[in-house]
């Protein structure tokens, strides 16, 4: 799962990766989960530890990617290996399809404070806009984190 690009110790974005951004935005790539039959198997896989393996806060389902804030009990790794390996089962057979869904990597950032959080979550929730993705083309919601934000 794409976590976002990474930003700089100021919060602002880190220009050696925005391209990644305009990329994915731009709707570049397979765009598996605008249909939002595929984007419900995410979200499924998304809420599913919620409570118990991590804590989610907000999510966005894009056409191409997603962004997600969460908190693991143990090791991001697992979590995310989790989510992409469950998504990558449902989504190929749902699509009638084989091969790699998800990249390897995951862009990950540490949340080191509540103004970060803020920023992230509004990042989150603006995605859809600034991608110019219509209504029904990705899914927005929010775990049972209750942090400040």
């Amino acid at each position: 799962m794409d976590g976002g690009t990474a930003g700089t110790d100021d919060g602002t974005q880190d220009d050696g990766l925005a391209w990644i951004d305009r990329y994915l935005d731009a709707g570049m790539g397979q765009c598996w989960f605008r249909a939002p039959k595929i984007a419900a198997l995410v979200v499924q896989s998304l809420l599913h530890g919620d409570g118990h393996a991590y804590s989610l806060g907000g999510y966005v389902v894009m056409p191409n990617h997603v962004h997600a804030i969460v908190q693991p009990a143990h090791c991001l790794s697992s979590v995310l290996q989790r989510w992409k390996s469950f998504t990558a089962h449902a989504v190929n057979r749902c699509v009638q399809r084989r091969g790699r869904l998800w990249q390897e990597e995951s862009f990950d950032r540490l949340i080191r404070d509540e103004m970060e959080l803020v920023k992230f979550e509004q990042y989150i929730a603006d995605n859809p806009r600034v991608a110019q993705v219509s209504a029904g083309g990705y899914a927005l919601g929010r775990g049972a984190a209750n942090w400040k934000a």
